[in-house]
């Protein structure tokens, strides 16, 4: 999430007591020549944990982390306490994506620096790309009690929080990163991607738009907005989207997996079949959720209902908590006259996903099937409610 800085090595090139011409090199930004020369340096001290640190961070501005993480690792063994050599290799092993080491250094670092913004930042850099969401959560918000306007602070918490699928707690935070740091893109998408849960897709379509436009190789920008355009049920949009994605990374499962779920939206069952049985042959993604519920839908659009519920029941021991899942159990049930089993999936669904409007119209055939007017008249309402705020472009 957050990469090397130039900036902070610059300054450790700058604070040493004696220039070289391969600092001066490095000074002007002259990375790959300051490399080499830092290397035929090293070639005769091969202990100096100075040199090994300079090389490092030339290594690091170049994008190179896998060659910079062992020449900091034998700087470190040199000097194990230079909170200099700490920051770099914590920087490199981040860059790297060796989150649990990284944390490590910037923990250390932090022991001597407390409420330090910039290592709280790293930390919860390391902490979000990990998956501890939580404790990434807490360290920008400690970075921001003492920088409120840190970007950097901001985009990680509302990314966190949206992770956390807390996307109303996000939306505010998001809002600020994204004035304080317009350029930011991962701010924007990360509030895009906030708009599209909160239901404000008319935005979130906006935003992604002109991140897409501005930048037509941003394979992430492309896939939300084709998640987005699937969930407004724009399938056609989404398959175009989907298809740039695929344009930019041809064997990406998860967007073939949505790509087949649009083709069965769009009654194009052989075309979705055989993607499905495409990705059934690897083993890792027929085991993926996603995989099983698009799956289904094929399955219950093709007339076999045992298929689909079987898919359906897979899906479920992998994400139990999916209210989408309930539902689509729900309307199997339904559709093979099971009301009572449906209407418990169904009141299953709403209560996991309070915001999906399918099982609130599921239930509302059923209660009324039942009798139970009042109960239909409820979700009619909550229904209506929504509706109204699609037409008044709030919601899309």
């Amino acid at each position: 999430m957050i990469g090397a800085s130039a900036a902070l090595a610059l300054l450790l090139v700058l604070s040493a007591s004696d220039t070289t011409e391969a600092d001066r090199l490095f000074a002007a930004q002259r990375y790959e020549e300051a490399a080499a020369a830092y290397r035929a340096l090293l070639s005769d001290d091969p202990a100096n944990p100075a040199l090994g640190l300079r090389l490092g961070a030339s290594l690091l501005n170049l994008g190179r982390p896998d060659e910079a993480v062992p020449v900091l690792e034998g700087a470190e063994t040199g000097s194990p306490a230079d909170p200099a050599v700490l920051q770099v290799l914590g920087q490199a092993y981040l860059a790297a994506g060796r989150f649990d080491e990284a944390a490590a250094r910037f923990r250390r670092l932090l022991e001597d620096r407390p409420g330090d913004p910039g290592l709280l930042v790293r930390l919860g850099a390391c902490q979000y790309q990990g998956g501890e969401l939580e404790g990434a959560a807490t360290s920008f918000r400690t970075a921001l009690e003492t920088q409120p306007d840190n970007p950097r602070a901001l985009a990680g918490l509302g990314m966190s929080l949206n992770g956390l699928e807390r996307p109303a707690e996000a939306r505010p935070v998001l809002e600020r990163a994204v004035a304080r740091a317009p350029s930011d893109r991962m701010a924007r998408l990360a509030l895009a991607h906030t708009l599209a849960e909160l239901g404000e897709f008319l935005r979130a379509d906006e935003l992604l738009r002109s991140l897409t436009a501005e930048a037509p190789g941003d394979w992430e920008a492309w896939s939300v907005l084709a998640r987005l355009r699937f969930r407004q049920s724009y399938h056609e949009q989404a398959l175009e989207a989907l298809d740039r994605c695929l344009a930019l990374r041809p064997g990406d499962a998860d967007t073939r997996i949505l790509r087949a779920r649009s083709l069965v939206k769009l009654g194009r069952l052989p075309e979705a079949q055989e993607v499905f049985e495409g990705l059934a042959a690897d083993p890792e993604v027929a085991a993926d959720w996603e995989f099983l519920l698009g799956y289904a839908e094929y399955s219950f659009s093709a007339g076999d209902l045992v298929a689909a519920l079987t898919r359906i029941d897979a899906a479920l021991s992998r994400k139990p908590g999916s209210g989408l899942l309930h539902y689509w159990r729900a309307r199997v049930l339904h559709y093979e006259g099971d009301a009572a089993g449906a209407r418990a999936e169904a009141e299953r669904a709403v209560s996991l996903s309070p915001g999906l409007r399918e099982p609130r119209g599921l239930l509302v055939r059923i209660y009324q099937a039942q009798g139970l007017e009042a109960e239909a008249a409820e979700q009619i309402e909550w229904l209506r409610a929504r509706e109204g705020e699609v037409a008044r472009g709030v919601r899309r």
